[in-house]
């Protein structure tokens, strides 16, 4: 479909439980992700936001990351692959989350379709938002609009656009926040940033799409410095975004922070932002996804911001496995079809998704897991950098498979995102161009 949009509608989400609420929107003269594939994904699960025209045909779909998480993705030091830690707590079963979609005037009606767990996945995605979109009948974003808010944690000090590449506008946005700095202590956040942003460029795709992006660094200078430790009850820092170790054990270091808040600081500062990333001003090794992406200062946690990149910007799976304590998670997958570009069910060169990429004279390049009770081993060496069906992926050893053995999706010690993952990153970055 060839994109001809050229502004953009931020619709801002909440979320209870189950219960999805339409509660703000605002237009931005801004380019809009490109659309995903409109027809053929009815049996799939995932999840993704469609607009529709009043004859019920869809018009745009955008395929996104699960903002609805009652689980946090969790990155031990020295250890390079992923697990998901549950979060019991109720407030994490609430929360905010925002959706760029585009400005089309015969788009009448939006939808909403998700799975909630991945025990769901034995069904296609359903409906869980259904809406008219008469901006009458909505609420402007006010709150988005007012003038940023001074709290007793901290406050607002400015933004420094730290990467200019040209105008908002037209350009892929990421707006980075600081978090337990102190006014004195933003030229460390600033040298911190210069440090994750030398990753980032330094990582395939990014180095060759690198003058369609622009960094904003959002200056939020907290009463305190650090991150609270549940370690040392003591050590509660009074911070703007409420960071914390969420737990300690051994080297599991899941950061927690309120990413509610930090939507709105970004919106209210940056509001053609792409992605919202924070980093915590602690040395020690630590982060977690969400709708907003929060790693810490320590040189390794920058690739934990990298890997959450893949979920919040570009609607990408992870591609290691786990051996999940519900017994549900790490064995085989007998679910749908995946909408996730890195992820497929099906071998069969007509449904492999990323089939095109592998010349049509070659087999396809093949590593089966011997044993769906264990991890899948290292596929042979020969078969590194090269597109074909590789088994253990989204969390489970058998039965569904990744692009390539090895990509930054699947592990943090993996340099580059693999070529599946390059492309839907290039897709999504080559629209504002």
């Amino acid at each position: 479909m060839k994109r001809a949009w050229h502004k953009s509608t931020r619709l801002n989400f909440e979320y209870r439980d189950r219960d999805i609420e339409l509660v703000s929107w605002s237009r931005i003269k801004k380019i809009p992700p490109p659309s995903d594939a409109i027809e053929d994904y009815e049996d799939e699960s995932g999840w993704w936001v469609i607009l529709s025209d009043e004859q019920g045909d869809v018009v745009y779909r955008q395929i996104i990351h699960n903002p609805i998480r009652v689980d946090k993705e969790l990155f031990s030091y020295g250890n390079e692959e992923g697990v998901r830690w549950e979060i019991p707590d109720a407030a994490e079963q609430h929360g905010d989350f925002s959706v760029l979609v585009p400005d089309i005037p015969v788009a009448t009606h939006l939808s909403i379709y998700g799975s909630f767990e991945e025990d769901d996945v034995s069904v296609p995605s359903w409906e869980v938002l259904s809406l008219e979109l008469g901006l009458e009948n909505l609420e402007l974003d006010t709150e988005t609009m007012a003038a940023p808010r001074d709290l007793e944690e901290g406050r607002l000090i400015g933004i420094t656009k730290l990467v200019d590449n040209g105008s908002s506008t037209e350009k892929w946005n990421i707006a980075l926040l600081s978090e337990g700095y102190r006014d004195s202590e933003i030229p460390d956040f600033h040298g911190h940033s210069e440090g994750f942003i030398s990753k980032l460029k330094a990582t395939h795709p990014f180095t060759e799409l690198w003058n369609l992006v622009n960094v904003y660094l959002v200056n939020v200078a907290s009463i305190d410095s650090g991150i609270a430790d549940p370690r040392n009850p003591q050590d509660n820092p009074r911070t703007y975004f409420d960071a914390r170790f969420y737990n300690f054990a051994s080297n599991d270091r899941l950061i927690v922070a309120n990413q509610d808040l930090a939507l709105l600081v970004a919106r209210q500062n940056v509001p053609e932002y792409n992605l919202a990333m924070m980093i915590v001003n602690t040395e020690l090794y630590g982060g977690s996804g969400g709708t907003v992406a929060v790693f810490s200062a320590h040189p390794q946690s920058a690739k934990i911001g990298i890997h959450e990149m893949g979920h919040s910007g570009f609607g990408l799976a992870d591609e290691y496995e786990y051996a999940g304590s519900n017994g549900l998670i790490g064995k085989r997958y007998a679910g749908q079809p995946r909408s996730e570009a890195n992820i497929a069910t099906s071998i069969e060169r007509a449904r492999l998704k990323w089939g095109h990429l592998i010349v049509e004279e070659d087999e396809i390049p093949f590593f089966r897991n011997p044993n769906c009770n264990d991890f899948s081993p290292k596929p042979p060496s020969h078969l590194a950098g090269k597109v074909g069906a590789f088994e253990g992926a989204f969390h489970h050893h058998c039965g569904v498979y990744r692009p390539e053995a090895f990509c930054i999706m699947r592990s943090l010690g993996h340099n580059s995102f693999c070529k599946v993952c390059g492309n839907r990153i290039r897709k999504i970055i080559s629209s504002n161009f």
